[in-house]
């Protein structure tokens, strides 16, 4: 059985297009697009919105060859495979308010959020200043024979 994973991080930041050799860290936008909102789940002001989202130690890639590793057995191949998982990055790097939004297999995103706590996360910017972030990932994988 073959596994492609296809994985769309909703919250694009404005840093995307600098070169890798930018210090992207050093960065403070006049104009900022930050916007908060209180998290339904943990009853907190957070971040849906910042200058620089959180990203995990190893970027995309790294999360893609850990979602490779996921059990997908008992899923047939002509079920729906798209999930969506959010969570929240605080200052300090650290995971909570993890929530699943879309799994109809009630077994995937859960694998899913437990590989996204066993990376280390780099909190959101905005302003200048490290902010808690409430982060969204959608996760598609495509299941085929080999």
């Amino acid at each position: 059985m073959t596994l492609l994973v296809i994985i769309s991080f909703l919250v694009i930041s404005h840093t995307d297009s600098l070169p890798d050799n930018c210090c992207k860290s050093d960065l403070i936008f006049s104009n900022s697009p930050c916007e908060t909102q209180v998290d339904s789940l943990t009853k907190r002001i957070v971040y849906t919105s910042a200058d620089i989202s959180p990203e995990n130690a190893g970027g995309q890639s790294a999360l893609m060859r850990q979602y490779a590793k996921i059990n997908l057995d008992t899923i047939p191949e002509d079920y729906d495979t798209k999930f969506i998982i959010a969570f929240i990055v605080d200052i300090d790097g650290s995971i909570f308010g993890e929530r699943i939004i879309k799994d109809k297999t009630n077994k995937v995103g859960k694998q899913i959020l437990d590989i996204v706590k066993t990376f280390k996360w780099t909190p959101a910017i905005c302003n200048g200043k490290k902010v808690a972030m409430l982060h969204r990932l959608e996760v598609e994988m495509i299941i085929g024979n080999d």
